[in-house]
């Protein structure tokens, strides 16, 4: 065989190895997004449809929807739209919150979106429900500068702490508020709690000069040990 012909037989084995890569990248990359789309339920992805039309954008301007990270207080989605990734924020129960362009900027907000919450049937003395941004019997409304936080005062003593919301989350703070060496208003933080799943519990005390700060969305129940 010519040196020349070899040559040419191993040019065109190395072209076929190239070809056979491209080809299993592009089948890779297609089962990819079919899993990913296949990951997503039908009524789930007609919502975010949906909501993207009360938005006032084309749904078939969308190429394809992604699930995305876990927020705060359920799922969110990732939509290829057009020239743009919006970001769908969605709540536990399957109800639309919000959805964001790119920028992070809000174009939709739902305002019937209700988060599901695990109601307490127990009806005990002991057992202490807290919520978000409710004063309700135990919350108190503290002056930090020109801010306003709501803290709930509890009786001292050992409570088992049971989440309401998904990723429950809330801090054990000395009562007293002082001014940092920054000049920013703050209060000591003795432990900060995080319940992932509505359900999940964990063990607290809290003593007499100390309360709770509770984050955004977080709703927990306290049972007296």
């Amino acid at each position: 065989m010519k040196k020349k012909d070899l040559l040419n037989q191993k040019g065109f084995a190395l072209i076929g190895i190239v070809i056979i890569v491209i080809i299993a990248v592009i089948v890779l990359a297609f089962w990819s997004v079919r899993k990913e789309n296949n990951s997503i339920s039908i009524d789930m992805k007609n919502s975010i449809k949906n909501a993207i039309v009360q938005a006032g954008l084309d749904k078939e301007k969308i190429i394809r929807i992604m699930p995305g990270d876990d927020w705060v207080s359920g799922p969110s989605y990732k939509v290829d739209y057009d020239n743009d990734l919006l970001f769908v924020y969605v709540y536990d129960n399957g109800d639309i919150v919000s959805i964001r362009d790119s920028k992070l900027n809000y174009i939709y907000e739902n305002p019937n979106a209700q988060q599901i919450k695990e109601e307490d049937t127990n009806k005990s003395n002991n057992v202490i429900s807290l919520n978000y941004n409710e004063l309700g019997e135990y919350g108190k409304e503290d002056q930090y500068g020109n801010e306003v936080s709501i803290r709930y005062y509890i009786p001292e003593g050992t409570y088992n702490v049971k989440a309401l919301t998904r990723n429950a989350q809330f801090f054990i703070e000395k009562v007293k508020i002082y001014k940092n060496s920054n000049g920013y208003y703050e209060s000591e933080t003795i432990k900060h709690i995080q319940l992932k799943e509505i359900g999940s519990e964990e063990s607290i005390n809290i003593k007499s000069d100390e309360c709770i700060f509770l984050t955004i969305n977080s709703n927990i129940s306290l049972e007296k040990q």
